[in-house]
């Protein structure tokens, strides 16, 4: 322990420390634990614990969008563009663009992306899920509280759903 609920962790090598970075985001209940590789020049309680990766799916892209090149670019407003989930020839396959994206924690997570047709001269939207998702609230789109709870409550729709609702 270096402070209150912060911890430095040691490793015993390098492939290590990459498995528990590459594997992220932990969770210890439905609370994320956040990362941060390790710096001497840190000083413990001046880091800031405020981005964490994950993987999201964007759903429902048509064919001519599911690829490696256009996915780091169809995924920028989600993040920092960390992989896109490709084959050899840079190509994705199935329902979904499957990307890993760091986030920042402390801004509503984007539930969807908009990608400019030029053909149609319109915007599309697809819908962004994310797998391992912490706890979250379904009222406001932040980590770390659920819409019990939430000290920013949103109003419901039409059909009784919260914003963030599935």
């Amino acid at each position: 322990p270096v402070g209150d609920n912060l911890f430095l962790a040691e490793f015993g090598c390098g492939a290590d420390r990459d498995r528990v970075f590459d594997r992220e985001p932990w969770v210890v209940g439905k609370h994320a634990v956040l990362l941060k590789k390790y710096n001497s020049d840190f000083k413990p309680l001046q880091v800031r614990f405020d981005r964490m990766a994950i993987w999201a799916r964007i759903i429902d892209l048509p064919y001519r969008l599911m690829n490696e090149r256009r996915g780091k670019e169809i995924a920028k407003p989600l993040g920092t563009v960390l992989k896109v989930d490709a084959d050899e020839q840079g190509r994705c396959w199935g329902g979904f663009m499957r990307v890993r994206v760091e986030i920042n924690v402390e801004e509503p997570i984007p539930r969807y992306v908009t990608v400019f047709s030029s053909r149609d001269k319109s915007f599309e939207w697809y819908e962004v899920k994310y797998e391992r998702l912490p706890l979250f609230c379904f009222s406001c789109g932040m980590l770390g509280h659920s819409f019990l709870v939430c000290s920013t409550p949103a109003e419901r729709d039409e059909d009784g759903d919260l914003p963030y609702a599935a």
